[in-house]
């Protein structure tokens, strides 16, 4: 069904179908598949497409995870009745640039498996062109996970992000993502090779990173946020994440 049209789509929450002009001709609910759970293996947390951002939240194994940095990405969103509609795969097949949980699952090991495509790395999924028609099934991560620091930056906490940081130290490297630039969360790459170079990381150390990342790293305006702003907002909070995660 969703492949027999290019109007068909699959609805997931259903939270931000209602502010798009896209003309659909007919929606697809998955409420029924129960792809609503989270459960654990020996290696893994396996988080189905459809649970909300609120049990994301909430959840014992995902709150384990980096110091919670998903749980707390998750609970900065609107409300608690909005992150009980809302869901993970919703944030994740729709690679929204001011998301919060993509910028946090951006510097965890995170494997995304498909109905058709079957698995596919995070950032292979949001780097890829076009619309893709197929049904996620789940949000698997790594449980292998270190010390972790998220922050998001509003104007209130209703408001949509000026800029989220992520930063994860586990087994001795640094993962560092950014989203809300305002474009879409992305690791900062070059950012990630020097520190990770370094025998030891001084304050220094994460001076040179926060810089790094103000380099090569690009940044736009909306209305906001200028991007000198945004630099500004990321030097700083790139440095604390580091020095908390240290």
């Amino acid at each position: 069904m969703l492949t027999d049209q290019p109007a068909n789509a699959v609805i997931g929450g259903g939270a931000w179908m209602k502010s798009t002009r896209v003309n659909i001709d007919t929606l697809i609910d998955l409420c029924d598949l129960k792809l609503d759970d989270i459960s654990e293996t020996a290696d893994e947390v396996v988080i189905g497409a459809m649970t909300t951002l609120r049990a994301i939240e909430t959840h014992p194994a995902v709150q384990k995870l980096a110091d919670g940095m998903l749980s707390k990405a998750s609970s900065l969103i609107l409300g608690v009745p909005f992150r009980n509609l809302a869901t993970i795969g919703g944030s994740v097949m729709g690679r929204y640039a001011f998301s919060d949980v993509i910028t946090a699952l951006s510097v965890l090991e995170v494997t995304l498996e498909f109905h058709h495509a079957g698995k596919m790395s995070l950032q292979e999924h949001m780097t890829r062109k076009g619309k893709m028609n197929d049904i996620l099934i789940a949000i698997r991560i790594n449980k292998h996970t270190g010390k972790g620091y998220f922050k998001k930056v509003s104007n209130t906490v209703l408001d949509f992000a000026i800029l989220n940081v992520a930063v994860h130290h586990v087994n001795g490297q640094f993962w560092i993502a950014l989203g809300s630039r305002p474009g879409a969360a992305v690791r900062a790459e070059e950012a990630m090779k020097l520190i990770n170079a370094m025998k030891q990381v001084d304050e220094a150390g994460v001076a040179a990173t926060a810089d790094k990342v103000i380099e090569t790293v690009s940044f736009g305006s909306s209305h906001l946020a200028s991007a000198d702003y945004r630099q500004a907002l990321a030097k700083t909070y790139i440095a604390r994440g580091i020095r908390e995660v240290l």
